[in-house]
């Protein structure tokens, strides 16, 4: 790496161990810990797996990955009272969410891909057919989105908070369908971490937990750095542990920012991005940068505002992802519905890798958003999160 890289390290570092160190059980704290650690972090340290990287590129990159980080800390101190209005039972919202899924699985079960099935070889196809017998804009579409990134992460929270086996159940075999249907991974651990929180929140131990998850990185790190000192032989750590969290990452987003600079072979300006209504930045860059006509290269929500839309783009972003957080944290602190921290969470890992709009709609966050603003206070209030809310509220 080079100097400047270096540099950057140095001095951005200790401000995202202060932003970490500052985590105290809110929404928003979910979001300061993915993104810290999944997308700057990887930037800074691995910008040049895509190969050697300009100055100018580098403090750009490291400039356009802070700031959100800035301005969330900043929109932190504005006194910003919530009115919260509930109405809606919480097991009646449970079995909406439930029935929505269902009739989903129902529906998409109707219509599968040529190659439906349980291989390991071909989810490929299955995605690719995926995106031909659901196109987006469909309903469908839509709700299989949803029912993938939302609404099955948010069954098994629910599952975990309340002891609800059948909740986690429904949970996991509409992701089993949807691996059969479209060859997903990812819904799998967006379950399992999903249950997993809803427990901790039962028992109010999410402080200590966001501290165990930052020694697991550091230990996955030095594995992998220990492996790299003996010659790289051992690369299942590596390959199955690192590479999809932190090289890829990095990888995806140089090529980002290595469009920004670069000549462009569609009309595309600083200020207003690409007047190009055919133009996708994820499919552009998995064509021109990764060879791959068929990848939809996403990365964070920020740097993709400013490669489809320009400055004006990454202003909206940075903009309203710490406002709808910050908004999060004030609705914790005056209702004390711990499922605002499954909404933190939710919106804190899905930012990191696509647009901000696609993970607040398409991925059913505002649904989920509206539905627990509407929400009676969960009974009975576990004491424990009583109590560290209402320190929360102190604070």
């Amino acid at each position: 790496m080079s100097a400047t890289g270096w540099i950057g390290v140095v001095l951005s570092l200790p401000y995202l161990a202060w932003t970490i160190s500052r985590i105290t059980g809110l929404p928003s704290d979910f979001f300061k810990l993915f993104y810290s650690v999944i997308a700057v972090t990887s930037y800074l340290l691995l910008h040049s797996v895509y190969g050697p990287v300009p100055y100018i590129v580098i403090i750009t990159g490291i400039a356009i990955l802070m700031i959100p980080l800035v301005i969330l800390e900043v929109f932190k101190r504005i006194k910003l009272s919530l009115p919260v209005r509930g109405f809606l039972q919480s097991s009646h919202i449970d079995a909406l969410i439930a029935l929505v899924l269902l009739v989903v699985v129902v529906f998409a079960y109707m219509r599968p891909p040529a190659n439906a099935g349980f291989g390991l070889l071909d989810i490929y196809i299955r995605r690719l057919e995926g995106r031909h017998t659901y196109p987006a804009g469909t309903l469908l579409a839509y709700g299989l989105a949803m029912s993938m990134n939302g609404f099955s992460p948010y069954l098994a929270f629910r599952a975990g908070l309340k002891m609800r086996m059948d909740l986690l159940v429904l949970s996991m075999a509409a992701v089993v369908f949807f691996y059969w249907l479209l060859g997903v991974k990812a819904p799998f651990l967006y379950i399992a971490v999903s249950f997993l929180l809803g427990l901790v929140v039962r028992k109010n131990i999410l402080r200590p937990m966001a501290y165990y998850c930052m020694v697991a990185v550091l230990i996955l790190w030095m594995l992998v750095l220990v492996d790299l000192a003996w010659g790289g032989r051992n690369l299942v750590v590596a390959n199955y542990f690192f590479m999809r969290v932190f090289s890829v990452q990095a990888e995806t987003q140089s090529m980002y920012m290595k469009f920004l600079f670069d000549p462009k072979l569609i009309p595309w300006s600083w200020i207003t991005g690409s007047s190009d209504p055919s133009f996708v930045a994820t499919y552009y860059i998995g064509e021109h940068y990764s060879n791959n006509p068929d990848n939809n290269a996403n990365t964070n929500a920020f740097l993709y505002q400013i490669t489809a839309k320009g400055i004006m783009g990454y202003l909206a972003a940075i903009a309203f992802v710490p406002l709808f957080l910050v908004a999060l944290d004030r609705l914790f602190q005056a209702s004390r519905n711990p499922s605002y921290l499954f909404l933190g969470f939710l919106y804190g890992i899905l930012v990191v890798e696509q647009a901000f709009t696609v993970a607040m709609l398409s991925s059913g966050v505002a649904v989920l958003f509206l539905l627990t603003l509407f929400e009676r206070r969960i009974d009975p209030p576990s004491p424990k999160l009583e109590s560290a809310a209402s320190n929360l509220k102190a604070e």
